[in-house]
């Protein structure tokens, strides 16, 4: 039973996070195509909307943020490499704890505000100046919906982060006693 849940939610994860992966990467070839449409329109017929900058500069916040946890669970996240090369068996375990926990304190606090910035500014209906209005808020609620996207991904960091510590600690008990 045990074995069948741990597949099914090693399911959900590869999915949540293909998923996640996927419209970010349908992001940037959007932004590049958008890219090379302003390009063309410059050459061919002198005329470029700010607009279209406006919109890749949100549209690559929304990548930043929606990759911020899939960093995290790929461990490819800036880190600490100094320590990290320095310490080995528990005290990394412990000192991995703890870069996660700030990680995901960091996501928590950040979706928590980004939440009421984001209805702040759409509530206000402010925009940037442009060919076209563009919300404000279309730049602030990636900030929002990638962390609380991200928890998840950090929390399964940090659940393997506990069994590495369990396992650890048993290690050194079996150790201890043998």
């Amino acid at each position: 039973m045990v074995v069948m849940s741990s597949e099914i939610f090693s399911k959900i994860g590869r999915v949540y996070f293909k998923v996640i992966e996927g419209v970010a990467a349908g992001i940037i070839v959007l932004v590049a195509l958008n890219m090379l449409g302003m390009v063309a329109s410059r050459a061919i017929f002198n005329f470029w909307w700010s607009a279209i900058d406006k919109i890749n500069i949100i549209a690559m916040i929304w990548v930043c943020f929606l990759m911020a946890g899939l960093l995290v669970e790929t461990e490819g996240h800036v880190s600490i490499t100094y320590l990290k090369n320095k310490l080995t068996g528990l005290r990394l375990a412990f000192l991995n704890l703890f870069v996660h926990l700030s990680i995901l304190a960091a996501f928590i606090i950040s979706a928590y505000f980004g939440f009421f910035i984001f209805m702040e500014l759409y509530e206000a209906n402010t925009c940037y100046p442009a060919e076209i209005d563009i919300p404000q808020w279309l730049a602030y609620v990636p900030v929002f919906i990638g962390m609380v996207l991200g928890i998840p991904l950090v929390l399964h960091v940090l659940i393997k982060n506990i069994s590495v510590i369990r396992r650890e600690l048993v290690s050194k008990k079996k150790a201890g006693k043998g």
